[in-house]
């Protein structure tokens, strides 16, 4: 049933930690097989800079009448990298045994296309940002090329003409 889910799955032992079983899609999630992970710390999934209470090495947070618990956090997979996932943690009894069933949902792709829309979205502002200067120092160009041409209408002397014409030259040059 387990290995049917569309999502990864371990049983742990509440008072030790030990994953007794692991589905197919959490083994591959991290890189390994199910075999390689049942017997083992479910701490080893979890990167050791977590707290204690996601990290896996205290399964306290979910027993018998506390209820579930839902954390974001990280899973270390073989080759190094990290899986984002949501974990939930249900406490189960079976056969007298108290378990907790870890439920990971993996949220990495998720992730990664909600960092590119937040780039995509920082560029947007940028370009609107820049948009916005550009109008702003057209406005003053123009208002300098009103002022410069109204100027050359009450000038006589050739001197003062020829520094408004360099004027209006360059603000040309600038739009």
């Amino acid at each position: 049933i387990m290995d049917s889910l569309p999502v990864g799955m371990a049983i742990i032992n509440s008072s030790s930690g030990i994953m007794q079983s692991v589905n197919n899609k959490l083994a591959r999630l991290v890189g390994h097989s199910p075999s390689q992970l049942v017997g083992k710390s479910w701490s080893t999934l979890h990167p050791t800079d977590l707290d204690e209470g996601v990290s896996g090495k205290n399964l306290n947070s979910v027993s018998p009448g506390k209820g579930n618990a839902r954390y974001s956090t990280r899973l270390i997979c073989t080759d190094g990298t990290q899986k984002y996932v949501d974990l939930i943690l249900a406490p189960i009894e079976l056969l007298g045994q108290h378990l907790t069933v870890g439920v990971y949902i993996d949220q990495t792709d998720q992730m990664a296309m909600d960092k590119r829309l937040r780039e995509v979205q920082k560029l947007e502002a940028i370009g609107e940002l820049a948009g916005g200067i550009a109008h702003d120092f057209n406005n003053i160009l123009g208002s300098i090329q009103g002022n410069t041409q109204l100027a050359q209408l009450v000038v006589v002397d050739k001197e003062s003409g020829d520094y408004l014409d360099a004027i209006l030259s360059a603000t040309d040059k600038a739009k």
